[in-house]
């Protein structure tokens, strides 16, 4: 069965295009997985006990099909980072939500990467937020007038940076008035599109 016909059944009366403004749950992605003939080939491959150079594995409580990988956070210390091995099918989805905060394009890959690895992601990325109605609108208008616009009251212009990963996983949210000049700090624990809207509007 197509990716295409597995995700509404899935949903139930969700459409696709919902997808676009909330997280895949795992049994949404193991379903795209198990229609994906390359993704099922690496999986039997695993189960068949061959040698894996790739560091991919299966996870016994999901089922799902991941990747790790190991990096130094900027405290120097050792993280080990598990991400989903992404199906072509739902790709573009994905993107869709990591650019949820409409990012330029090195943040929208910082949010995608951390959740999902897939081959040409990088460029998949690049491509998706310049073609954005949204990007080249804003890119457009910092040409215009080559300077940040001045705010008139409270919460009418704000700037949001994530920090992290920081022990365990864990990022803060920062938030910035440029009106009041107040700043706040959040803990999150993950950095999908979802958990930074939810903060923000909180």
């Amino acid at each position: 069965m197509p990716p295409d016909t597995i995700l509404p059944a899935l949903i139930n009366t969700k459409t696709i295009n919902a997808l676009n403004t909330q997280e895949f749950s795992d049994e949404i992605i193991l379903a795209v997985q198990d229609a994906d003939e390359d993704i099922q080939k690496i999986k039997s491959s695993l189960q068949e006990k061959h040698k894996n150079k790739e560091r991919c594995f299966i996870n016994h409580n999901s089922g799902l099909l991941m990747h790790i990988s190991f990096h130094q956070n900027y405290l120097k210390e050792d993280i080990c980072h598990n991400t989903i091995i992404i199906s072509h099918s739902i790709k573009k989805t994905a993107l869709q939500q990591a650019h949820l905060p409409q990012v330029g394009i090195d943040k929208t890959y910082f949010i995608l990467k951390e959740r999902f690895l897939g081959d040409g992601m990088y460029s998949d990325t690049v491509n998706y937020v310049t073609s954005c109605c949204r990007y080249k609108r804003k890119s457009r208008q910092k040409q215009a007038y080559g300077k940040t616009p001045i705010p008139t009251r409270p919460s009418e212009f704000i700037s949001i940076d994530i920090v992290g990963p920081v022990r365990s996983h864990n990022y803060v949210l920062t938030v910035l008035d440029h009106f009041s000049k107040h700043a706040e700090l959040f803990p999150i624990t993950n950095i999908q599109a979802p958990t930074i809207a939810r903060k923000i509007i909180q």
